[in-house]
C-alpha cells in the first residue's frame, strides 16, 4: 500500500473541520472521530502533484504499465478489452493499446462520457471554484490547529 509513504510526505493531518459565521464566529464542529463508517479517522491535504506521484510510483511497482506525456485519442472495445489510440505528446507517434481493465480519469475531457453521449448538465451544480493559497492568516486554537476551516458568507456562500 501507500499508507507509510503517505505518512513520511508529512502532509499536514485533519481530523475535523470547523465552520464559521461570516462575523467570524465559531458555529459548528465536525469531529472527523465520531464517524463511525470510516476505518481512518483524520484526512491528509495533500498537493495534488505529490500525491498523485506516490499513487503511481505504487502502480508501477506492482506491474502496472504506466504511460507518461501521452494522451488517448480513441477507443473502441471488444467483448474481452478495450482498445485505446494513445498518442504520445514527445514525437507524436500513434499506437494501438489493447487494455483488460479501463479507468477513464480523464475529468473534465470525459473520454468515455463523450464516446457514450453520457454527459449530462446538472443545473444545481452549474458552480465555479475558486482555489487560493493564504500568508499570515492566524491558525486555529489547539488542540488542532491544522483541522480544516470552512467560512460561510452571508450571501449564502462559503470558502
Amino acid at each position: 500500500g501507500v499508507a507509510k509513504r503517505i505518512e513520511a510526505a508529512s502532509f499536514p493531518e485533519k481530523w475535523g473541520a470547523r465552520l464559521f459565521t461570516h462575523d467570524g464566529q465559531s458555529a459548528r464542529y465536525v469531529d472527523f472521530t465520531n464517524v463511525r463508517e470510516v476505518s481512518r479517522a483524520q484526512t491528509y491535504q495533500v498537493p495534488r502533484h505529490e500525491f498523485d506521484r506516490i499513487l503511481l510510483d505504487r502502480a508501477r511497482e506492482v506491474g502496472v504499465e504506466v504511460r507518461e506525456a501521452c494522451s488517448v485519442s480513441g477507443c473502441e472495445f471488444t467483448r474481452d478489452a478495450a482498445i485505446l489510440d494513445v498518442a504520445s505528446r514527445v514525437g507524436g507517434a500513434t499506437t494501438r493499446v489493447q487494455v483488460r481493465a479501463l479507468v477513464d480519469a480523464t475529468g473534465r475531457g470525459g473520454l468515455l462520457a463523450r464516446k457514450f453521449n453520457l454527459r449530462t448538465e446538472e443545473p444545481r451544480l452549474a458552480n465555479i471554484a475558486i482555489f487560493s493559497h493564504y500568508t499570515n492568516v492566524p491558525r486555529l486554537q489547539a488542540p488542532r490547529p491544522d483541522d480544516i476551516r470552512l467560512i460561510a458568507r452571508s450571501d449564502a456562500g462559503w470558502y
